[in-house]
């Protein structure tokens, strides 16, 4: 099993997850996280177990989570989730717009 760190980005993201949630149901919004929590959990155990995506960033990984993709990268010992975005979203545009924030 290896550690697992949440970026900044991703945080906000779940902040916000959480409160579109919360917005109709606290209790499910409890539930999304608590089964998010069981995701990250199978992620430590197969750090391997989402889709490359090097054409974003390299290393870069994608694991479908329900509505969502988590986003993240990986090594023997470490995970960092980069962003959790709901898939409907602007994939390509997201990171397009990322790029030019450099």
């Amino acid at each position: 099993m290896v550690s697992i760190e949440i970026s900044r980005l991703a945080k906000d993201d779940l902040n916000k997850i959480w409160k579109y949630y919360a917005e109709f149901d606290v209790a499910k919004a409890q539930e999304f996280m608590l089964r998010f929590q069981a995701e990250l959990a199978l992620l430590a155990n197969n750090v391997h177990l989402g889709r490359k995506v090097d054409h974003y960033f390299i290393g870069l990984r994608r694991l479908g989570f329900e509505d969502y993709f988590v986003f993240y990268f990986s090594n023997r010992d470490f995970i960092e989730i980069y962003r959790i975005v709901h898939q409907s979203r602007d994939i390509e545009g997201m990171f397009e717009n990322h790029f030019r924030k450099l």
